[in-house]
C-alpha cells in the first residue's frame, strides 16, 4: 500500500472531510495522516474543514519543517499550470501546490493527491525544507 493509499484509508476511518490540508502536508513531510490531522489541529483546524494557508505553515512549523519562498509558476505561453503539468517543472523536491480552495503535495516530480489528473490552475508553490 502506497503512503497515498493508507493516508486516503486513514481519512475514511476518522470520517474526515475538507482535508487537503492534512493529507499535502503528510504527502509533503513523509509523515502519518494522523501526525498531520494533530498538527493542523493544533495550528487551528476544526475537523471536517478547511484551513488558510497561515494553518498550514504554523503546522509546518510545529513539525519542524519549514516553508520556502512563494513560487508563482506560469508556462510560457503565460498560462498557469494545472496538477497535469506541474510536474515537470519540479522534478525534485518537496513542495505543497495551492490553487483556489485546494492544497495537494508535489514530491520528487509525482502529484500526490486524489485530484491528480484535475484542471485546477495553481496559484502558488511553496518548498518543504527540514
Amino acid at each position: 500500500m502506497t503512503p497515498l493509499e493508507h493516508a486516503i484509508m486513514t481519512r475514511m476511518e476518522m470520517n474526515e472531510a475538507n482535508d487537503c490540508s492534512v493529507l499535502a502536508l503528510a504527502m509533503a513531510c513523509r509523515i502519518d495522516y494522523h501526525l498531520s490531522h494533530v498538527a493542523l489541529k493544533m495550528a487551528g483546524r476544526k475537523n471536517r474543514q478547511g484551513v488558510f494557508p497561515e494553518h498550514i505553515k504554523k503546522a509546518t512549523e510545529h513539525l519542524g519543517f519549514t516553508l520556502g519562498p512563494v513560487i508563482r509558476p506560469k508556462q510560457a505561453n503565460g498560462s498557469k499550470y494545472t496538477p497535469r503539468t506541474i510536474a515537470e517543472q519540479f522534478p525534485a523536491g518537496r513542495y505543497l501546490a495551492f490553487s483556489r480552495g485546494h492544497v495537494f503535495a508535489l514530491v520528487d516530480g509525482e502529484v500526490r493527491d486524489w485530484h491528480k489528473g484535475r484542471r485546477y490552475h495553481i496559484i502558488k508553490v511553496q518548498e518543504v525544507k527540514e
